[in-house]
């Protein structure tokens, strides 16, 4: 496959978007005995969504190879400008759980942060969460696993700004950065206009922890495209 041109690689990377918060995940890092340390990642269903988003379902592909026993994934942008294909490539490692399969998976999505998809996670600040947590042998783990979403997060120039994670087992804001992260709205500021209604209940969305009745529907409409209430959200939450 051939090169591109200078210009053909600055048109490319000025259209690839930066990631919404309901496309970013949350990973354990490292469990220590009076919390835990986490990770920011985006999964490859997130890449091939932007892949398809920025460059249409035929303007790019993948291919794996393997160079030197290590598997390499090799993904491809068609530049419409030169005619050519630019392709980034890079290789990744083993799951603990599907060797081939994570394997395979990991290099395609660090193809996809060569190409500039989610670049900005690298950027992320350090996230450490106070948890309970116990010893097992020299090893600390979680007491209880949370179930913790991105709920909020700024990018400017590649670059997280502004990041929020919620607990949505109890609603709780259990991290910020900056520490207060100053956004329009007031949970505790009355409105003037109706609830919005859970569509699997049937119930008045309310409040519960940092959101507010109009947040939550919003998160339920982006996550599993109808509104909901906190308790259904979570019940949705616990069925993937």
């Amino acid at each position: 496959m051939g090169n591109s041109n200078r210009k053909g690689k600055k048109q490319m990377e000025s259209t690839i978007r930066d990631l919404r918060a309901d496309e970013v995940e949350v990973r354990v890092g490292r469990v220590t005995q009076k919390g835990a340390t986490f990770l920011l990642y985006k999964d490859a269903r997130c890449d091939m969504n932007i892949l398809d988003e920025t460059f249409g379902m035929f303007g790019w592909q993948r291919e794996h190879i393997i160079l030197n026993g290590k598997e390499f994934c090799k993904v491809s942008i068609f530049d419409g400008e030169t005619g050519e294909w630019v392709s980034k490539m890079d290789t990744g490692t083993e799951s603990n759980t599907e060797k081939e399969k994570g394997q395979s998976s990991d290099a395609f999505k660090r193809a996809c942060f060569n190409v500039g998809i989610g670049r900005e996670l690298y950027t992320s600040p350090f996230i450490f969460i106070p948890l309970e947590t116990e010893q097992m042998g020299q090893v600390w783990k979680l007491k209880k696993q949370p179930n913790l979403d991105v709920t909020y997060m700024e990018v400017t120039n590649k670059k997280i700004t502004a990041l929020e994670i919620t607990n949505m087992d109890t609603g709780e804001v259990v991290y910020t950065f900056p520490k207060k992260i100053a956004k329009k709205g007031n949970n505790n500021t009355k409105t003037d206009y109706a609830l919005p209604v859970c569509d699997k209940c049937g119930k008045e969305i309310l409040s519960a922890g940092a959101y507010n009745p109009q947040q939550i529907a919003e998160l339920g409409i982006k996550n599993f495209g109808k509104k909901l209430c906190i308790d259904c959200y979570r019940k949705e939450k616990g069925k993937q």
